[in-house]
């Protein structure tokens, strides 16, 4: 039987003991391994002349590799550029025979426009024309019409008196103007001139001094008389005698009228007795 405390000793030595063999141990591996890292890694090896030519061979063969992928690569989107390339051209020459046809039709149908829109002139000039003719012949018409109304609306009046002379022509003289509507009387002559076309009236009034046996008197249109005659005073008169005289005619547009006949010597000019003319257009004709 064994004395207290020796179990203690011997758990220290087995304990050392154990330790022991694990150093040990180690040891072993780590010199193992040391000697398996030695026959594994190779050595360097010396760089000769072969195996540097064969680096550069093969860096050209590889470069010359790549610019052969890059060339076909690049012919390759050529290839593809100019097929595309190619079809555009046809889209476009397409498009341009197509344009080239609208503009045909579109020239065709151009020439047909300007031949209707010259059938078109043609008819509205036509149509012009005798649209202005038409207006041209109403506007002759109204003129005319207006000019009828103008003579029928148009009024010619006069009436003088007092004479105080006779001119060369025979043409009596009046020195007071009672009317002279038309101002177609002239008093310095003694005649009236007809201002349009008409049937006009005239009447003349002439006295006798006393003692003149006879007087002849007149009322002319141009040289034309219209009335004419001879007035006797009897002989037992004691103071002038008068008469009257008149005539319608139809006188034309500047034609002259004038009352004579007598000597200015035979006129008798009292305040009672003076003789007088006058005339007014009854119608335009």
């Amino acid at each position: 039987m064994m004395e207290p405390g020796t179990y203690d000793n011997l758990d220290v030595e087995i304990e050392l003991k154990n330790r022991t063999e694990q150093d040990n141990i180690y040891e072993t591996l780590q010199h193992g391994t040391g000697e398996l890292a030695d026959k594994t890694t190779p050595s360097p090896k010396k760089c000769t002349p072969l195996l540097f030519w064969c680096t550069l061979v093969n860096s050209i063969l590889i470069g010359l590799l790549i610019i052969a992928v890059s060339v076909s690569l690049y012919m390759c989107i050529n290839v593809s550029k100019a097929s595309n390339s190619k079809e555009s051209m046809v889209s476009v020459a397409l498009n341009v025979e197509n344009i080239k046809k609208d503009l045909e039709k579109s020239t065709s149908g151009l020439n047909d426009l300007q031949a209707v829109t010259g059938e078109l002139n043609a008819t509205c000039k036509d149509g012009l024309l005798d649209l202005s003719n038409k207006f041209a012949a109403l506007e002759k018409q109204i003129n005319e019409l207006d000019q009828e109304t103008e003579k029928k609306t148009q009024t010619v009046a006069f009436n003088v008196m007092d004479s105080y002379s006779i001119t060369g022509n025979g043409a009596m003289k009046f020195s007071k103007i009672v009317l002279n509507e038309g101002d177609s009387y002239d008093n310095d002559t003694g005649i009236f001139t007809a201002p349009i076309d008409g049937i006009y009236q005239f009447n003349a009034h002439i006295c006798i001094k006393k003692g003149v046996q006879s007087v002849n008197y007149y009322i002319k249109v141009g040289d034309n008389s219209i009335v004419t005659g001879e007035f006797f005073v009897p002989d037992e008169a004691n103071d002038a005698k008068c008469t009257s005289f008149s005539a319608a005619a139809l006188v034309r547009k500047g034609e002259n009228v004038r009352v004579g006949g007598m000597s200015f010597s035979e006129l008798d000019r009292q305040n009672d007795d003076l003789s007088s003319f006058s005339g007014i257009l009854i119608r335009a004709a």
